[in-house]
């Protein structure tokens, strides 16, 4: 998770139920116990994989997106691709 949200140490996880909104594709949230942000955990699956696809996604407490890994995929087949964090020069 330190990897998707900079300056970031030690995390609680948030819970949270249906009524709060969240998709249903937001399968754990975590909080920075130091208020720099959260980490949500999303999964999705489309018809083109034979499994879900889980990102990690790191938002900042001023509420930009600040980082994004892709931590499993249905058909990864041995690939490096989940290797790649994506950063500031990917994202606005």
């Amino acid at each position: 998770m330190k990897q998707v949200l900079p300056g970031s140490d030690i995390f609680e996880e948030v819970s949270f139920t249906a009524e709060d909104g969240l998709p249903e594709t937001v399968k754990s949230v975590y909080r920075e116990t130091k208020d720099v942000g959260y980490v949500l955990i999303v999964a999705t699956r489309t018809e083109y994989s034979s499994g879900d696809m889980t990102v990690s996604v790191g938002i900042s407490a001023d509420g930009k997106i600040c980082g994004i890994q892709i931590d499993s995929y249905g058909d990864e087949s041995g690939s490096n691709w989940n290797k790649t964090i994506l950063t500031n020069d990917y994202i606005n």
